[in-house]
């Protein structure tokens, strides 16, 4: 008895990009935010300086 196998039709494997343009986010994950100072302290006010008058430029 023979074996006879059905060859089945070569399908080439495809490669789909997309490109995404983040408007904001880029940086989420890259800042450490530990609140109190360097001895560990706590803050319960805020330090107030003097005020600026300046123009930002966005």
């Amino acid at each position: 008895m023979e074996n006879h196998r059905k060859k089945m039709k070569y399908v080439s494997p495809q490669l789909n990009v997309e490109e995404v343009e983040m408007e904001q986010g880029i940086a989420a994950g890259s800042a450490a935010v530990k609140p109190g100072s360097s001895s560990n302290e706590v803050k319960s006010q805020w330090d107030t300086g003097s005020d600026s008058n300046s123009n930002v430029e966005w």
